[in-house]
């Protein structure tokens, strides 16, 4: 799938999101990500690298549909059942967020938001299918969200054993960004506020430096 230092999968996505960012300023001429700081390569609708994280994001739409598709009838304990399939929605809403923020139109509060979104795959079927609507996308992405954050949280043995699980914190807390970013503040905080007050997670001891 990769074919240069610019694709190395989610790490150098959050790169170009970064380099985007209007809080970094990138002086150096020949250095690497220089395009996207300008804003100039996400623009070359014939860009690699765009097609790269395009289809990196659908490759996990792909595989969370092939777990959802089939967990239900797969033999082991519901809670171990639950928790693979709450991971895999939560993955297909992370994937499908980051497609429509990146490739389709901006969400708008308040208004119905029927202008294009991205093509919206629920099982692994291969036909073409229509790019779906904004509001649509995000119809989606929330109930993939809610009902993650239901089986999520009915794991109670099960511990995350790395960074790349998702369990009912990170599923809220993916919850609460999403929220934020339809303008719906006071839900957005609620979620919040869950994590914050049940995850047990705090902020690195150097964080804040006290003089």
């Amino acid at each position: 799938l990769s074919s240069s230092y610019a694709q190395g999968g989610y790490q150098t996505f959050m790169i170009w999101m970064d380099m985007m960012g209007e809080d970094l300023v990138y002086t150096v001429a020949n250095a690497q990500f220089q395009s996207q700081a300008k804003w100039t390569l996400h623009r070359n609708p014939t860009s690699s690298h765009l097609r790269y994280h395009y289809n990196l994001f659908y490759i996990f739409v792909a595989n969370a549909n092939m777990i959802i598709a089939n967990i239900d009838d797969a033999e082991g304990p519901q809670e171990e059942r639950d928790y693979i399939k709450g991971q895999a929605l939560a993955y297909r809403a992370f994937a499908y967020y980051n497609l429509v923020q990146c490739w389709g139109s901006r969400y708008i509060p308040g208004q119905d938001n029927k202008q294009l979104g991205v093509i919206l795959r629920t099982d692994n079927s291969t036909e073409n299918l229509p790019r779906a609507s904004v509001e649509e996308v995000y119809k989606q992405i929330n109930e993939d969200l809610d009902e993650s954050i239901s089986l999520l949280s009915k794991v109670t043995t099960i511990k995350k054993e790395n960074k790349s699980h998702i369990d009912v914190h990170v599923a809220r807390g993916l919850k609460a960004r999403v929220l934020l970013t339809q303008g719906r503040w006071e839900e957005a905080a609620e979620m919040a506020k869950l994590v914050v007050e049940q995850s047990g997670a705090k902020l690195q001891d150097d964080t804040y430096v006290t003089t």
